[in-house]
């Protein structure tokens, strides 16, 4: 974090009373003059994709760019309101390491909660380290990714859009195979596989030994 971020949050939680979750100016560590998210990205259940807001602009940019409709705020940073929490509970613990901020936000956002992109953070981020430190060689690591991206998405679109779910459901398996197909991974169909099977028997392993109960079925 820049260390001016949190007073600017601060300072902007004030103004915008309305707003529950403020997200950061993110930028790569690699590419630190240009945007990762400004705030968050916009969701499409149907395809189980998201596209950052003004990803790639330039840092020097920022204080010209328009205002984006968000659908949830990037994981890498999130200055939420206590309201929003005692409102609508934590973040779930059903997810792992993917959507778990997407679902926060849309319970936020039902409860009345807008979404809000706060310029003079900046936060910098170093994509996939997290993943690095629980899912062990690099061959682990994208099984490992390729699982709970995966579980993860079709727990949000089950419980939140369940209208589109069947086409979201399919989309993504298609696309994923042909995706493992041009980059040579099908090794990984595998995990991509065991995602799908274990979303509809509600079982599979969750980090630290334990699986709460209709882990993606939900309650």
């Amino acid at each position: 974090m820049h260390p001016e971020a949190l007073a600017a949050f601060a300072a902007d939680a004030d103004k915008r009373p309305d707003v529950g979750l403020f997200g950061a100016t993110v930028v790569e560590a690699a590419r630190p003059d240009r945007l990762q998210a400004a705030g968050g990205s916009r969701y499409y259940p149907a395809l189980t994709v998201h596209r950052p807001a003004h990803a790639g602009r330039r840092l020097a940019a920022v204080s010209d760019l328009p205002e984006p409709q968000l659908d949830y705020i990037s994981g890498a940073c999130l200055f939420v309101r206590r309201e929003v929490f005692d409102r609508v509970g934590l973040f779930d613990p059903g997810y792992f390491l993917f959507c778990e901020e997407l679902d926060l936000c849309r319970r936020a956002g039902r409860a009345g909660f807008g979404l809000g992109w706060t310029r003079q953070a900046v936060c910098v981020h170093v994509g996939g380290s997290s993943l690095a430190r629980v899912a062990g060689p690099a061959r682990e690591r994208a099984a490992f990714a390729q699982y709970h991206e995966t579980a993860s998405a079709l727990r949000f679109v089950w419980r939140h859009h369940r209208a589109v779910f069947a086409v979201a459901a399919a989309f993504r398996l298609c696309g994923k195979l042909a995706v493992l197909a041009r980059r040579r991974e099908l090794h990984l169909a595998g995990a991509l596989a065991a995602a799908y099977r274990d979303f509809v028997t509600g079982q599979g392993p969750v980090p630290g030994g334990s699986r709460p109960p209709g882990r993606f079925w939900g309650r």
